[in-house]
């Protein structure tokens, strides 16, 4: 089932709760643009800054090249505490990086304000960004795109999604030369890029998603691990903002095939496990998010809207995400 609707969404931010300059003045970029416009727009936002650095790494495709931007804080000291935040590994799923463009200064401002540090990849697919496509221009799927690390069974087997249990089973990298694992190009930059950072700092971790793959209405849940009730306050807040999905089966997004032109499958054989009550869903898939928590990160969210969450909403919850996990980790 789907939390009650909560009405129009004009409460929350009368409620004292504040949700940023981005809200009140309705978002800049509601719709999706070619790559080279979204990054050249982060460019010039990071150029207008002191506090940021801007790194291009090329993916290589059969069908050209397109480039994943890297945006990080200057000067990370070995003390500082580091949030990572990816969006858009899936190229069809445009709010997060939607949510990075909108909220930009405001994601910044708000973190060193608080001396956290950021490390932003805020566009994972670009070339299925261009082409509204969930995997990437080559139609190159792999065994996922959304692939960081595998499991190590007792009997020596190998598993990439152990669903809701068993998290301290042992893992290695899914790049690991050893696996031989199939990875589509922007899974492979995107991996070694981020075993570059500087992990044992990380201390919370984002993935902002978009369902497009199930046909539910709007609402927000959220995949996450440990105490979830820390997150209690966070989850109240965007009830305010759209219907909280509690109590549904979610398989969708795991084991996924797609046809000739890129588009995902329909199917209704995979493994669902159960949201709760704040829609909250824990699966250990070997995804990015999966791999934050199993290296320690205090917090490791990833958060999904429904394709029919308007933009502006589903931008504001991965900014109610945002604001609340960096409140966590200050007021501490």
């Amino acid at each position: 089932m789907i939390a009650a609707p909560v009405g129009e969404p004009a409460g929350p931010w009368t409620s004292g709760w504040s949700y940023g300059a981005r809200h009140e003045g309705g978002l800049v970029f509601t719709t999706a643009m070619p790559s080279t416009e979204y990054h050249a727009l982060l460019r010039a936002k990071v150029d207008a800054r002191s506090d940021l650095v801007c790194t291009t790494h090329p993916l290589n495709y059969r069908a050209g090249t397109w480039e994943m931007l890297r945006i990080a804080s200057k000067d990370v000291g070995p003390n500082d505490k580091v949030m990572v935040i990816r969006a858009t590994i899936h190229g069809d799923e445009i709010s997060g990086a939607m949510s990075i463009l909108n909220y930009f200064d405001e994601l910044v401002g708000y973190a060193h304000q608080r001396s956290l540090k950021l490390v932003l990849y805020p566009l994972g697919n670009p070339s299925g960004f261009d082409h509204r496509l969930r995997y990437n221009v080559d139609h190159h799927m792999g065994e996922g795109n959304n692939d960081f690390l595998r499991y190590v069974m007792d009997d020596g087997s190998i598993e990439s999604d152990l669903g809701p249990g068993r998290p301290s089973t042992p893992w290695t990298i899914a790049n690991d030369a050893a696996l031989g694992i199939d990875l589509p190009e922007e899974s492979r930059v995107m991996l070694e890029l981020v075993q570059r950072d500087p992990l044992s700092q990380v201390v919370a971790a984002f993935d902002w998603h978009q369902d497009l793959v199930t046909d539910l209405p709007m609402c927000a849940y959220h995949y996450a691990f440990g105490d979830l009730a820390r997150y209690g306050e966070i989850a109240a807040r965007i009830s305010e903002v759209v219907p909280l999905l509690a109590g549904y089966d979610m398989a969708g997004g795991f084991g996924e095939q797609i046809d000739d032109q890129g588009s995902v499958v329909p199917h209704t054989d995979g493994v669902a496990v159960r949201s709760d009550a704040n829609g909250f869903i824990v699966r250990h898939d070997g995804s990015f998010s999966d791999f934050y928590q199993h290296i320690g990160a205090t917090h490791s969210v990833a958060t999904e809207t429904t394709g029919a969450t308007p933009m502006e909403l589903a931008c504001l919850v991965n900014w109610i995400w945002f604001t609340g996990v960096v409140d966590l980790l200050t007021s501490a």
